[in-house]
């Protein structure tokens, strides 16, 4: 029994050996194009090592983002909405992340076989949340549609003009609703209101987060009118196209109308004709 135990030992001490290292000499990269890069000792689809993605923000705590598993000699991946695990994997995995992560404030590492994860994390570099602004009114009417795009989640938020809270939103109250629209493009959250804006439209506009978010860029926009010019070419075209239908109209019936005159005076003529030939015969 004590053999035993001291067998169970020494192979247990060299699991936890060889892991520790495997942890350590692990490596990872950020890359530019929104792809992290985990380059690992060992090739785990030789070693079929299951493995996690982390995300630590600065202000704190940790946040998985996905879990990859081998099941009957095949990885499974589950995650996020956006994280994908390029397959196949090597000694090298290469995790995709959506923008609205990239954005964000804090760093990236591993975890495999279910051990803490990995000391080294990696962090992209140079990149800001952002918050992006457009108003825009038709000619006529108190109406403003507000474009607001955010580089990041966004759970609610508020339409400001000069510093003041114009509106505010939740991303639920834009479901199904004719004020407010919600979509996701790119990892992006975009979200279309309309206002009805009483007094001067005039001023500076801005879509911000309603939660604290550290260096965030808010782009301030302002007003952008629909031109008069623009929606009188736009009526234009059936003006035009109606004098260009008469014009046509007009050369149609003179063109009948000269048509109708030659039949006129050749008929005239014949009828001329048969009847000098009528008087010839008689005489």
């Amino acid at each position: 029994m004590a053999s035993s135990f001291m067998h169970t030992s020494f192979v247990g001490s060299l699991l936890l050996s060889f892991t520790a290292n495997a942890l350590k000499e692990t490596k990872c990269t950020a890359m530019e194009n929104s792809k992290l890069t985990f380059t690992f000792p060992v090739n785990i689809n030789s070693t079929q090592t299951d493995f996690s993605i982390y995300f630590y923000p600065d202000s704190g705590g940790e946040e998985k983002l996905i879990d990859c598993a081998w099941i009957d000699h095949q990885l499974y991946c589950i995650g996020q909405e956006g994280f994908e695990c390029q397959q196949p994997v090597s000694d090298i995995v290469v995790i995709t992340v959506p923008v609205r992560f990239v954005n964000k404030k804090g760093s990236y590492g591993c975890s495999t076989n279910g051990f803490l994860p990995n000391a080294i994390t990696c962090r992209f570099s140079g990149r800001q949340d952002n918050a992006t602004c457009e108003a825009i009114k038709p000619r006529e009417g108190a109406e403003v549609i507000f474009n607001c795009r955010f580089s990041f989640n966004v759970d609610s938020f508020s339409i400001e003009k000069n510093k003041n809270v114009l509106a505010s939103f939740t991303k639920s109250d834009c479901q199904g609703s004719s004020e407010c629209h919600y979509d996701t493009v790119g990892g992006y959250d975009i979200f279309r209101v309309t206002l009805a804006v009483e007094d001067d439209p005039g001023g500076e506009y801005v879509c911000r987060p309603n939660t604290f978010v550290p260096e965030l860029q808010a782009q301030v926009c302002s007003l952008s009118v629909v031109k008069e010019t623009e929606s009188s070419s736009v009526s234009v075209v059936p003006v035009v196209l109606s004098v260009l239908g008469v014009l046509a109209l007009a050369s149609v019936l003179t063109l009948g109308f000269v048509i109708l005159r030659k039949r006129r005076s050749a008929v005239r003529k014949k009828m001329v004709n048969v009847e000098e030939s009528r008087q010839l015969n008689s005489q």
